[in-house]
């Protein structure tokens, strides 16, 4: 956090094998880090499309969005879900008040339910992430607003691309180079 000048860590952990969650510590310094909570920052889902195995927190800070709106929760996070059905990964978000959370399935602006992946696995033969779309990275540029998310894209044939998708409310998500370097997706 900029203004604070306190540096957050966002790590996957388990409280048994089945049960994976999130969890975050600080630090002020960069070498001494609190201790986690007990309490999981942001938990799979009982049911849904992410009730399988999460991964890959990524979060960011969202001040305001292109327009001038500012979110009622500002703090961005994308991660990795398994699809329970083992058909891919996708990458869902989640969203808080604070850099400690909690982290809710909602939009930025604290009313919109995610209830579903904001950015799905590819479904054509020749795109770059037909199989897993995964290990999200967020950006916001300063200058425009535009929300980026770098990403992992991984073919049924095991090739890896690292690709990118672009928003400019949190929740919707446009792909490009997934089939052809340059180009935004259909």
């Amino acid at each position: 956090d900029d203004s604070t000048q306190v540096h957050y860590l966002y790590f996957r952990g388990r409280r048994v094998p089945a049960e994976r969650a999130f969890g975050v510590v600080s630090s002020t310094d960069g070498i001494n880090w609190s201790i986690p909570s007990s309490e999981p920052l942001f938990e799979r889902s009982g049911s849904g499309w992410d009730d399988n195995k999460i991964a890959a927190p990524s979060v960011i800070f969202v001040p305001s969005l292109i327009g001038g709106v500012i979110p009622v929760r500002p703090y961005l996070m994308a991660y990795t879900a398994d699809l329970t059905t083992g058909a891919g990964t996708d990458i869902g978000l989640a969203t808080a008040t604070s850099p400690e959370g909690p982290f809710e399935r909602l939009g930025l602006d604290g009313t919109t339910p995610l209830v579903a992946p904001v950015l799905e696995h590819g479904t054509g033969a020749n795109d770059l992430d037909n199989y897993k779309a995964h290990h999200p990275f967020l950006y916001r540029d300063p200058a425009s607003g535009v929300l980026f998310m770098w990403y992992t894209g991984r073919t049924s044939s095991n090739v890896y691309s690292v690709l990118y998708a672009t928003s400019v409310d949190g929740v919707t998500w446009q792909k490009f180079d997934t089939i052809a370097p340059g180009t935004p997706d259909p």
